[in-house]
């Protein structure tokens, strides 16, 4: 049968494809932070502290994207998990713009992939 994903001319409507993707290149890190204009574009201390992270397998990188119907991509938030000996845990997630939370939409998707995957949301936070 039909499926109603959300109110018409709201976020959640239209089906779309929801993309998390590790990132797993600086280069990649900086293009991802041009697209959600963070620090990460262009602030040298911040590019360290991931290349530092990622060797060291304490923390993985993540993108999440929404491929609407139409082909439109739209970059989401940028999600740090942390690797602990009790657990995966996200620390992070930032939305476009620095230090903004994931919308709605997105913040649904985060915490589907979180079921999916076993990673703890609940340590959640923004403005680490």
């Amino acid at each position: 049968g039909d499926y109603v994903l959300g109110v018409e001319g709201l976020p959640g409507h239209e089906a779309c494809t929801i993309r998390i993707q590790e990132i797993d290149r600086l280069k990649r890190l900086i293009f991802e932070g041009e697209q959600l204009g963070n620090c990460l574009k262009d602030r040298y201390s911040s590019q360290v502290k991931y290349v530092s992270r990622v060797r060291q397998r304490a923390s993985s990188y993540w993108s999440m994207t929404i491929v609407r119907p139409s082909g439109e991509v739209e970059y989401q938030c940028l999600i740090e998990i942390w690797h602990l000996r009790r657990g995966n845990v996200v620390h992070q997630a930032e939305g476009p713009r620095p230090r903004t939370i994931p919308t709605a939409e997105a913040w649904y998707w985060l915490s589907q992939w979180c079921d999916a995957e076993n990673l703890n949301l609940a340590e959640w936070n923004c403005y680490s």
